[in-house]
């Protein structure tokens, strides 16, 4: 990509507003250049393609062709949805999900994948995971530390579970 990154971004002054003027004209008189690295600057013409989702498509038959598609989709899968990501994103996520149980369900494939229920035990999850039944979101409550966080066996106790934490260390 980078050696894509090429392309002088179009700055359109009749579209921009009036912060996005005030800038450009602020950058003129001072010498500064009037775009940013958040600009457009990939040359799409030299890879062959129009626009982004073009070239979306164009990587897509690159990885393939060299064996790496699968590997690609598996960190992506891995990772997690920025905090600063576009709520549409989040959105989809959950659409997808939508569709994945009903694409399990209608193809009888349910026997693949354990979902959580919170009223039951997921014998394909970790201790923890079916405890939390959710992600920790710092180091606090992480599988390592959940057994000696003063806040999990209160938590039990009160829940009247018969976990017996402190023989999990």
């Amino acid at each position: 990509m980078f050696s894509l990154a090429r392309r002088t971004p179009e700055f359109d002054l009749a579209q921009a507003t009036k912060e996005e003027r005030r800038f450009y004209e602020e950058a003129m008189l001072s010498g500064n250049l009037v775009l940013g690295p958040r600009d457009d600057w990939i040359d799409y013409d030299a890879a062959g393609v129009k626009g982004a989702a073009g070239l979306d498509q164009r990587l897509l038959e690159v990885l393939q062709s060299v064996g790496l598609r699968d590997d690609v989709f598996r960190l992506g899968l891995l990772g997690k949805i920025g905090t600063g990501a576009a709520p549409a994103m989040k959105e989809q996520l959950v659409a997808a999900r939508r569709a994945m149980t009903a694409l399990l369900q209608s193809d009888d494939l349910q026997r693949y994948v354990e979902p959580f229920d919170p009223d039951r035990y997921n014998a394909n999850a970790s201790l923890g995971e079916n405890i939390l039944f959710g992600a920790p979101i710092n180091d606090q409550f992480s599988e390592s530390r959940l057994a000696g966080d003063p806040h999990g066996p209160e938590n039990c106790r009160n829940d009247h579970r018969d976990v017996r934490w402190r023989t999990c260390r």
